[in-house]
Parts: C-alpha cells; structure tokens; sequence
C-alpha cells in the first residue's frame, strides 16, 4: 500500500501528452549552447601557481580561445587569447570522400592538383613513373575551427610560460610573453598586450598576388581581433600545426601554402654527408645563432654514408607541399629552422631523444588514413649539428624504422635514451609497444652489424583482461548499490532497466565486435592515448572499446591495474606524475562533457571546464544506454521528462542519427541534439555504423571499399532494430546525418524498402564524380565472433537497373557480392522519402551537386525543404536554426505536434517544397 502511494505521489503533476508534443526547457538555443568544446589541455605553472592550460570553443562566435585555470582556488578560468582572435591550424584539414569515405587530415600542400607520391623504399609503394595523385576523390571542408579543439594549434614553453598560438585567420604563429600572462592573471594589469609575430623564413613579399590561405580558412574577424594582432598581418605562406614542446625544444610540423620549393637551387651541397641530405635541391636556412639547434645536442658520431638508393628520398620536384618538421624560436628572434623533410605527404607527432640525437616522428600518404596505416621514421639531428654550414643545418630525409602492411602506428614516445613507446594494431587492437629506436635507425642506415630491430609488447593481455574486468565487476556493484545519478546538478533518478544486452556497468558490446584498446582514428593533431610517468618505468594508458578506460602498467612486473575514474569516454591529455593527477577530456550520460582531473589514487573527478551547463535542466536530459540493433552498436536516448508521460501503448518516435565522420564512435554522453528531442518525447539513437572506431581494427575496416553501402545498411538495420525490440514506433523512425553522415543518410532514404518516414540532411558530401566507394581497395569480411547484421531485402539486377537509387543490402554473411567488386554507385541520388535540406558551409547550396539534388526533388512527388542557416558556421545560432528546423520538419511529417519554445530568434516554421507537400502531416502519408 505504501509503495502505491509513493507511486502515485511520484506522478502528480505529470501531464499525459502523445510522444513528440512534450513541452521542454531545453530550446534550440540551449542545447546549441552546449556545444562549448573543449579540445587539448596541459598542465602548466604560471608565477608558481599550478594549474592547467586548455581550448575552448565559444558557442556565440564560433571561435576557438585559450584559457588558464588555477589548481589551487576555485576562480573562473582566465581568457588569454584576445577578443575575437580565433585560434586554429589549417595544416590538416579534413579532407572527405564524395559518398561518405573519410580518408581522415589531410594537409593543404596535399590537397595541390596534381601532387605526385614521392619515391619510396617500403611495400606497396607507388612506383615513380606511377601516374599523379588525382585529387578529384578529394572535397576540402572547414580546417579546425569546425571541430572546435585547436588541437596542435598552440604551445606552452615551460621555463618561460611563452604561450605560442597559430591565428586561424592568418596561419602566423603568435607570442604572448610569460611575464605579461603572470601579471594579467595576479591582477597587476587589466589587458595583456597584442601578441608579437613570430618571423617566419621564406615569406613572399607583402605584395605577392594572390591569398596565400584559402578563403574558407580566412573566416571575417571582428575589429576587436584585428586590432589585436600586429600590424601587417598577411596571410602566411606556410601552415604550422602540432606544435610540441619536446625535450624543451619547440617544433612543429609545417607546409608551404603556395605549393612552391622553398629558396631551391641546383646541384649538391658543399657539406658532406649521408645520401638523403644531398641532391634536394634546398639551401640550408639561416643559422640561430646562440640558439642554434646544434649547440644542445650531442656530438654523436655521424651517420654513416651509404651507396645506392636511400628510402625516403625525395627529388626536388617533389617538395611542394610536403611537410617540414621545424624547430622554432619562441623568443622570435630567429626564423624557423628545417630539420627534416617527410618523404611522406602526412607527418604527425615529432619528439626528440632526451639526448636530442635523433627525431621520430609518424608519417602516412594517401589513400590511407592515420589509422590504417602508418609509419615510423626518425632522422639523426647529431649529423645535422656537426655538418651544419656555418652553424646552421641542412636538412635531412628521415629513414623508415618501422612499418607493418596494413598497421597503424600511433603517438611514438620517448622512454629512455634509446627506446621509445608506440601503439600499433597489427593484432587488430591498438597495443602499447616497445622498440629501440636507435638500434632500429642503425639498421635502416646501412650499418653492419646490426640485427633486425622488432617490438616487444608491454602490457599482458591476460593482465589487461583481468583489470577491465574488476573495474567493470566494480562498476555494477556501485551502481547496484545506488540509484544511477543524473546529469550534474540534477535529482537522483531511478534508473531504467537494462537492457537484456548491456549489463548494468558496462555494455557487452565490445566483447561481441572487438576491441580499439589503446589508441583511435587520429582526427586531431596532438591526440593521445598513452603517457609514459616515472621516468619510463610506468604508464598511464586509455583503452578504449564501447566505452572507455584508464589503465595504469608497470611494464617490468607487468602489473596492470584499471583506474577508478567514473567516465564512460575519455582521451588522456597530460599527466603530473609528482601530484599523481591526470588531465582527461570526457564525459557520460550522468556527467557533461568536458575537461575533468583526476586524481589517480582515489577516482575523484574535479571539472575544470565543461561543454555544458545542464543546471536544474538535469531531470530533462535523457540517461543513454548503449545497446545492440540487430547487431549494430549504437547508444540509445530514450525520451525523458519528469512532468510528461506518454498514453499508454504508445510507441515513441525516434531519430537515427549518423555520424559526421566514418571513423566517429557514438559514446554516452550529455548529447545536445538527443537531450532537446528526447526532452520532447522524440528518442535518439546514435548509430556506430561499420567503419566507427571503439570496435577493433576488422569493424572500421570493414568500410573501406563499402562506402556508402554498408553503413548506410548498418543505419537501416539500426532503425529495423528499434521497432522489433518495440523500442520506437516502426512508421516513425527519421534518420540525420550531417557531412559524411548526411551523404550515408540521404543513401538511407533512396532505397524503396526504406524503414525511414523522413530525413534531416545537413552539408552532406556531394561529389561532381558521384558517390562511388573506392573500387581498389578489397573489401573485408567480419569476424566469425561478431554478430550478423540483418541487412535489408537484396534488390533483383532488374529493378536495381531500374532504380538507380535502390539501397543494396548485405549478403545474409555480410561477405561482399560474388565479383569482389564493391557495388557500383555512379546514378544520381534520389531520395524517396521526404527530406530536409540544410546548409551551413558558404556557397554549398549553389555548388552543382546539391543544385541537381534540389532539382530533381522538385520533380518528384516528394515534400521537401530546403535551407540556408543564418549566422556564421558553427556558431550557436546556425546550431539552434538546424535544431529547431530538423525538429519541425519531422514533426510535420511524422504527424505528432510540434511543442513550443523554439529558442531560435527568427527561425520559422519548416516550409514545405514539392508537389507532394500537401499529403505531409502522418506517417502513413508520408510512406
């Protein structure tokens, strides 16, 4: 009796409403605000204060900025970047394949019509005389201020506190002097100066023609940014990006925007030397003086010379766009100096020995994507430093030291004077791994003597198994014992049942698909999964599967422990060893996303910043359960509300949503889109399509060569599964997808077995080429262990001919067809079910592909809406217009009512295009 009562006291007030007409405080506008990323974070001192440095981006403006935070108070963080300045690198870019492929970054000189693969030594390289690397695959987006992050954009130098940034709207590197910092933040004066230019060597004169940084690089700037940066500020005529602070060396990866050889000239040096320093066809650069690199490294002997041809080496045709691993001058009173030049068209990670002797770094080229497959490289500074002309250097040709077909090696670091830690997948998960990076750089020299150099794995399997486990035993029992907490600030609720695949703690995923462990998709300069402490001895690791991790190794006893740090996702940033602290970006459905320090011994979480501020909107925001939709992995946000239910029998609407990039993984997580539908009765499901990351190397591969095929039948089979576990109304499903996403959504909806009643599509991927996958890469088949998808009904030859925008199923094995040829994708796309249409990229509507794809929606018998977004890309209003306007959209054609409080100033109802418009209003119209 007294459980009744409280049962019935729990539900006064609450109004009974159909799914999808709920009123909600979490508006448009709101949830677009809680989209303020946080991108790297490192710890840094400022005047003997300890505290952290990090990104941020500002949802109002779209900028990213710099911020610092102390450790020892409980201040608001403190914003050191100026006004208006936005902070970002357009060395890498994200570079897209037209149909939903994601080849991953890919630098601006890369990207250069008519670029041609250098000569290289190792397997499967392209020949010389090979044809010219065709770019039309290839669709530039938005640089780094899209993801928000500022990844390797910026530099804190230790001893001095010199905080070194890269303007998004210029590409020059920036200097704000450590003492101005210290001052600024003790009070003792009220705004920092404008930040010095760094010089940079090689620069075409102020009037060169021509911009030297694409326009979609040059976002306007408020008057308050301008007069903040120095005077002639041009465009740069060089990009730097992941700028690293190693061994107490400042470097940089960084390419020449033009394309052109720089300061080239004919015939061999006059300084003697090993093979791959001849015959480039550069000068050496000015010498720093003092400063120079060769006055703190060691007199190593040199490296020997050797005959014949040396992998790695380039002609000088071929240095356009290929990148350059520097050293730069914090104090700005030398240019930069070129240490190494890649052999490859994509480098990341530079670290020097701690005898700074030697330079590793990860190198990769097209068509593979960082985590498909790279390489590792290492030049000899020592050579440099003894042979420099006149104290400066001549720049050397890195040798490949190790390499796997078809294996990606990850973040290499430095463990003692010749060792250095690294992940690669060759077993199909990321592992941590030793080698000997000098020995290994012998042998590539062409010293005798030396044996082959391999790997030595450093954290038992078995150990690791057994630690995840206690952490996920720990997790069900805590949890067991207490109700499952809301978001921050928010009232306990009781938790909903488990679902019958994900246990409580944890979710069976990825012991069914796989596992990533430690390592992922590198989609931001700076990423890390690893971090050595104690001086090499232990390590501080993510593992990563469904849901995330944080190990602690002593690789000499092989003791492996997992830490006590309660987030369903996290990436390691930075680590203080002598504190026992560690520096997480993360987040899960109870915490919002952000930038969390950990302490190592206890567990607790202390937020520094976070992306959003859910405040007493908490009983609003969906708790997200990872579940599995007829085989696909997704994480489900059922609708919530503490003062609405739905009639009885009554199945929800529900939205599939597709990732933006194929190598994505959807995590639990405080999700803006999914916690302004849910909080009016509309669930979400975001959906790891074949090719997301979290689920081991054969589930991401299993895209290549499929794409826009087989993830657009993982979104299918996802909205399938949703209706058969009675989870979401089977005449109710839409599916979004935004970029890549958008492009596998718009696949969703053309074929005529479609489970979907609409779609939202946003700046979808659309190629003048088409939508073909990449023919020559073969298609893999799953593991025996994971589970089938069910794929939709296999389209006849006859009506596939017939109806170009048939959606192929998989094979009941999931094998590829008989042919081993990935399906063709050349006719137009052409959805059959309603779609909305929204574009926030300047000039993507009037390109020529979406133009088709309006027109022929104007000759179907579809309703359809098209829109431009206001406001600057990214910024909190275009993010609230495309809210606001994908909702109602589904609402119109779904059939349920569209509740008020938009939070978008003048967003308008979502007007209907086509001749079908006036059937839109139900489900069954809409089919």
């Amino acid at each position: 009796m007294v459980g009744r009562r409280k049962q019935a006291d729990s539900n006064a007030g609450v109004r009974i409403a159909p799914y999808g007409s709920w009123a909600s405080p979490i508006d448009a506008r709101t949830a677009a605000s809680w989209s303020a990323t946080v991108g790297q974070g490192r710890f840094g001192e400022v005047a003997g204060r300890p505290g952290v440095w990090f990104a941020q981006r500002l949802p109002e403006t779209g900028e990213t900025a710099l911020f610092w935070t102390s450790l020892t108070d409980h201040a608001d963080p403190v914003r050191i970047t100026p006004e208006g300045m936005d902070v970002g690198s357009a060395l890498f870019r994200r570079a897209e394949f037209p149909g939903a492929a994601s080849p991953g970054a890919a630098s601006l000189g890369a990207m250069s019509r008519g670029a041609a693969f250098p000569d290289t030594a190792h397997p499967g390289a392209r020949p010389r005389d090979a044809e010219p690397l065709d770019p039309a695959p290839f669709q530039e987006v938005a640089p780094f201020q899209d993801t928000a992050g500022a990844h390797g954009a910026w530099a804190v130098m230790p001893e001095t506190g010199d905080l070194i940034w890269t303007d998004a709207a210029t590409q020059h590197l920036l200097r704000l002097r450590g003492d101005d910092i210290a001052d600024h933040i003790a009070g003792k004066r009220s705004s920092l100066p404008p930040p010095d230019r760094l010089p940079e060597a090689g620069s075409p004169s102020a009037d060169a023609p021509g911009p030297a940084v694409p326009e979609a690089a040059r976002p306007a700037q408020p008057e308050s940014a301008q007069s903040a940066r120095p005077s002639g500020s041009a465009p740069a005529s060089f990009v730097y990006g992941d700028l690293t602070v190693s061994q107490g060396v400042l470097l940089a990866i960084r390419t020449a925007v033009r394309g052109e050889p720089i300061a080239a000239h004919q015939g061999r040096t006059d300084t003697p030397g090993p093979p791959h320093a001849r015959d480039t066809g550069h000068a050496p650069h000015a010498p720093h003086g003092p400063a120079a690199l060769g006055a703190g490294l060691a007199k190593a002997a040199p490296v020997p010379d050797t005959a014949g041809p040396v992998p790695g080496a380039l002609q000088q045709s071929d240095a356009a766009g290929l990148p350059e691993l520097v050293r730069l001058d914090p104090t700005g009173a030398h240019p930069p100096q070129v240490l190494v030049r890649s052999a490859t068209h994509f480098a990341a990670w530079p670290r020097l020995s701690p005898d700074r002797s030697l330079l590793i770094f990860a190198g990769w080229d097209p068509p593979h994507a960082p985590w498909e497959e790279t390489a590792l490289f290492a030049a000899s500074l020592s050579w440099i430093a003894a042979h420099g002309r006149d104290g400066g250097t001549v720049p050397v040709h890195a040798r490949q030291i190790w390499r796997n077909p078809d294996t990606a090696v990850l973040q290499p670091e430095w463990v003692s004077g010749r060792s250095v830690v690294f992940a690669e997948d060759s077993r199909s998960t990321w592992r941590p791994v030793l080698l000997d990076a000098k020995a290994a750089f012998a042998r590539a020299s062409g010293e005798p003597g030396v044996p082959l150099v391999d790997v030595v794995p450093l954290l038992p399997d078995e150990a690791v198994r057994e630690a995840l486990e206690r952490r996920a035993q720990e997790l069900a029992r805590r949890r067991a014992r207490s109700p499952e907490a809301a978001p921050p600030e928010t009232a306990p609720e009781t938790p909903p049942p488990p679902a019958p695949d994900a246990p409580s703690g944890g979710s069976a995923l990825p012991t069914l698909l796989g596992e990533d462990g430690t390592g992922g998709p590198l989609s931001d300069l700076g990423d890390r999964w690893l971090l050595p402490a104690g001086r090499g001895r232990r390590l501080l690791a993510e593992w990563r599967g469904g849901t995330s991790a944080l190990l602690w190794a002593h690789p000499e006893t092989g003791d492996v422990r997992a830490l006590d740090c309660d987030l369903d996702w996290l990436r390691l940033q930075d680590h203080d060893h002598a504190h026992g602290l560690v520096l997480v970006t993360g987040g899960s459905g109870r915490r919002a996303n952000g930038l969390y320090l950990c302490h190592l011994a206890s567990g607790e979480l202390r937020p520094l910043a976070l992306e959003a501020e859910p405040g007493g909107l908490g009983p609003w925001v969906p708790l997200p359960r990872t579940r599995s939709l007829g085989g696909v992995p997704a994480v489900v946000h059922p609708p919530r509300s503490p003062d609405h239910s739905a009639p009885a029998g009554e199945l929800p609407p529900f939205v599939v949503l597709a990732h933006e990039r194929p190598a994505d993984q959807a995590v639990p997580q405080v999700h803006p889109l999914a916690a302004h539908l849910a909080s009016r009765g509309v669930g979400v499901a975001a959906v790891n399509t074949a090719g997301s990351s979290g689920f081991g190397r054969a589930y991401r591969d299993d895209l290549r060569g499929f794409e826009g095929v087989r993830d657009v039948a993982d979104l299918v089979t996802a909205a399938r599964g949703l209706a058969e576990l009675g989870l979401a109304d089977p005449e109710r499903i839409a599916v979004w997808g935004a970029r890549s996403g958008g492009t596998a959504a718009l696949r969703a909806l053309a074929g005529d077995d479609t489970p979907f009643a609409c779609g939202v599509i946003r700046d979808p991927v659309l190629g003048t080429a088409g939508l073909a996958p990449r023919p020559e890469v073969p298609a893999l088949a799953r593991p025996s262990a994971q589970p089938e998808y069910s794929a939709p009904p296999e389209p006849s030859a006859q009506a596939e001919a017939s109806s170009p925008g048939g959606l192929p199923g998989r094979t009941e094995t999931g094998e590829p067809p008989a042919s081993g040829e990935p399906p063709a994708r050349e006719a137009p796309l052409v959805p059959v079910r309603p779609v909305a249409l929204l574009f926030g990229e300047e000039g993507a509507a009037e390109a020529a592909p979406a133009r088709a794809l309006v027109s022929a929606l104007r000759g179907s018998a579809l309703p359809f809406s098209v829109h431009v977004l206001d406001g600057a890309q990214g910024t909190a209003g275009a993010e609230a217009e495309a809210l606001e306007r994908g909702r109602v959209f589904c609402a119109k054609i779904m059939g349920f009512a569209a509740a008020p409080g938009a939070g978008a100033p003048g967003t308008r109802a979502a007007g209907l295009q086509g001749r079908g418009r006036g059937a839109a209003g139900g489900s069954a119209a809409a089919h």
